[in-house]
Order: structure tokens, then C-alpha cells, then sequence
């Protein structure tokens, strides 16, 4: 079926009889744990999955990265579709339910239903018999999340000899979104310890956790502008282990997003400000480390790509979440490679009984496959007439 036979209609159609097929690779990708450093078992399913599609040019690379090439007609333009592997789950044991209407497991939301879709892509494009002129580049990413920092994506991206024209990073969630912007984002640690040589009777025996809660309080009243959108998230702080032990170790994490980088530079130096005072007047030690970074910027809404897939949203009757992101997107942003995020579903945040617990709804994901397909039809055919054009 070439792309012109190859309507958006059929296209949902068949991704609800692959539907099956998708729930059973996200269970199997799912439940294999892939800590950030640590994604080697999900790699080598992945690789072998690659292998078994025939893609051209498929292997995992030093980082323990995976690419496979479906490879175009024509093949003198290139598109990336990425996705990364690694998740928050720590544990070697747990599972992923399937109920009628949902995927219920730790962590979920990070991001095996979007690995599943990635795994299963060419066996759709298969069914369909559908062909592309451009090269499409599959690539599972490791070391995306927390002091991961997108090392994996950006070690494969510098060392590629493959110019790509085009790209999308695909997410779990949300379903909807269109994002072609990255918001700008320091992850941030700061650590108290207490010191081996502390004098109690000068400061008090109070341990770690209220010199943490008093540089919490004080981050807190940091005035950040609504224009350019600018919010902290304070995402754990942990300290101590008993009810009669002085703590004598507490580590918070947290974020700070803005659409302006300098709003973000001012904001790092004031919390290094409040850092060193805390740590003067409490007498304990207190670190500040930048684990992750990121500059903000991306593509303007008017570009090819992104009306492209905004016609494919029309078909499919989904309305377009524009908002900037943390996504991958500022990585290949930052290789000048133009770029959209999608998401394939929704969650449902009431069916989770546990903060680690996350809960995916079944029914959009056919939809969530289409819009894929139909939006690489629609960039490849973008990418086909500006060759023309030239």
C-alpha cells in the first residue's frame, strides 16, 4: 500500500487489531528494570526485537543504545523517531496488570508503552505494506532521566555520521500533546551532611533536617514571573532513619523550568546564596550540584513539521496541548534537528493506590499508534517536496 492508499482511517484500524500485540511488549519491556546507567536487559530485548524486524543498520553502540533503519525508497532525506529506555524502578521484581480499560504497574508512565510502540513499528508498517522515501532512523536512548542528562541520546547524535532532516521523541503521556518547544530546566541536589568534627555546643543538637527545612523555606520564597513561564518543582527530600537518631545526612532534589535561561542563571545564584548562608550560620556542610541542564528553544509553530502533524491531529479530532517540554526534544534541538514530542495515551491518576503505582488508559492507543504513522507519512512527505523545491 503506498502512502496515497494509506488514509488515516485504515490506519486506525489497524492499529486497534495490533493493539495486543502493543499491551504485550510494554508488559515485557515493562516489568524488565532499567534504571538510568543500568538499561542493558531492555536494550538487548529491544536489539533483538530490531533484528527479528530485519532493520538495516541495527546495533547498540557503547552506550548501550539501539538504532534500526527502515530504510526509504529514495533514502536521501532521514527522520528520527527516539524514545528513551530508562525509568525510576529501582526493583528487579514486580508487574504490570492489564484490566479491560487499563496498564497498572510502578512507573509506568516511564516509558515502556512508547518502547513497545517503537518495537512494533516496523511489523506495522509491514501489515499496511506501507514504504517511505526517507530513511526512518527507530532509536531507544539510555541515560535520559536524572543525572542521566540525556548523555545517551547526545552521545549517539555526535557520533552518527547520519544528517537527520527531521525527528519525533515519543512519550508514554499524554496523549495530545504537540510540543516543538523545550523549556529551559536546572535539576538541581542540594545535600546537608553533618560534620565529623560539628561543635555541638556552639550550634545544637539538631542534626540535618532543619537546616534543610530553613533552605527550603527560603528556595520557597524565591519570586519567579508567570511571563516568562517560570515554576519550581520540589520533587524529595530525604533525611534521617529513626525517632531518637540525629540526622546526620539530608538530600533534597528539585527542578527550576523557564522559558528565559537568564531567569534561570538568577535563580541558581540566589539558591547558592541561601546554601552558603544556611551552611554558615548551622555549622553544617551543605553542597549544591547542577545534575542536569538545559537550554530553552525549539522550532516556531508555523513550521513545516509542526502544522504537518497538526493536520494529522484534525483527522484523528484531537485537540493540540502546545506547551514547551523537558522532553528529549532539546537534544536534538540542540543538534539542529528540527523536532515534535508526542504522546500515544492518557493516566489515570485514580486508579493508583501508591505514589510509585501509575495507571495508563488502553482505550487511546490505537489512536495514540495512528497519529505516529500518519504524522511520519505527512514529515516525509514534507521532506520529499522540499527536495523538489530546491
Amino acid at each position: 500500500m503506498n502512502q496515497d492508499n494509506c488514509n488515516i482511517e485504515s490506519i486506525r484500524k489497524a492499529s486497534e487489531e495490533f493493539l495486543n500485540i502493543i499491551l504485550s511488549e510494554t508488559v515485557t519491556i515493562g516489568e524488565m528494570p532499567a534504571p538510568t546507567f543500568s538499561e542493558n536487559q531492555r536494550a538487548e530485548y529491544i536489539a533483538n526485537r530490531f533484528s527479528e524486524a530485519v532493520l538495516q543498520d541495527c546495533f547498540m553502540d557503547e552506550k548501550s543504545n539501539v538504532m534500526g533503519t527502515i530504510t526509504g525508497s529514495e533514502g536521501t532525506r532521514n527522520i528520527i523517531v527516539t524514545s528513551h529506555m530508562d525509568n525510576l524502578n529501582l526493583r528487579e521484581n514486580y508487574h504490570i496488570n492489564i484490566t479491560k480499560d487499563h496498564m497498572v504497574g510502578p512507573f509506568i508512565e516511564n516509558n515502556a508503552l512508547a518502547l513497545a510502540v517503537l518495537v512494533s513499528l516496523p511489523f506495522f508498517i509491514d501489515k499496511l505494506n506501507l514504504s517511505f522515501k526517507s530513511n526512518i532512523t527507530l532509536l531507544t536512548n539510555t541515560r535520559s532521566l536524572g543525572k542521566g542528562n540525556n548523555d545517551g541520546l547526545k552521545y549517539y547524535l555526535s557520533s552518527t555520521k547520519t544528517k537527520y532532516n527531521a525527528g519525533i521523541t515519543l512519550e508514554n503521556i499524554t496523549l495530545g500533546r504537540l510540543n516543538y518547544q523545550s523549556i529551559g530546566m536546572l535539576r538541581c541536589e542540594i545535600t546537608c551532611i553533618l560534620p565529623e568534627n560539628f561543635k555541638w555546643e556552639r550550634y545544637g543538637a539538631f542534626g540535618t533536617i532543619i537546616p534543610m527545612s530553613e533552605i527550603i523555606n527560603k528556595i520557597g520564597n524565591i519570586e519567579l514571573p508567570k511571563i516568562p513561564v517560570s515554576s519550581l518543582i520540589l520533587g524529595s527530600v530525604n533525611g534521617g532513619f529513626s525517632y531518637n537518631n540525629i540526622s546526620r545526612k539530608t538530600k533534597l532534589c528539585f527542578e527550576i523550568r523557564s522559558e528565559s535561561f537568564d531567569i534561570l542563571k538568577r535563580v541558581r545564584e540566589q539558591i547558592r546564596n541561601i546554601t552558603d548562608e544556611v551552611s554558615a550560620r548551622s555549622g553544617v556542610q551543605v553542597s549544591y550540584d547542577i545534575v542536569s541542564e538545559r537550554e530553552p528553544g525549539g522550532i516556531e509553530i508555523g513550521h513545516e513539521i509542526v502544522q504537518k502533524v497538526r493536520s494529522v491531529f484534525n483527522s484523528l479530532m484531537l485537540k493540540p496541548d502546545f506547551f514547551p517540554t523537558v522532553s528529549q526534544l532539546s537534544v536534538l534541538k540542540d543538534f539542529g534537528v528540527p523536532c515534535v514530542t508526542l504522546g500515544i495515551t492518557s493516566k489515570d491518576s485514580s486508579i493508583a493506590t501508591n505514589e510509585a503505582e501509575e495507571a495508563l488508559n488502553i482505550g487511546p492507543i490505537p489512536i495514540g499508534v495512528a497519529q505516529l504513522i500518519a504524522s511520519l507519512i505527512e514529515i516525509d512527505n514534507a521532506q520529499e517536496k522540499q527536495i523538489k523545491g530546491k
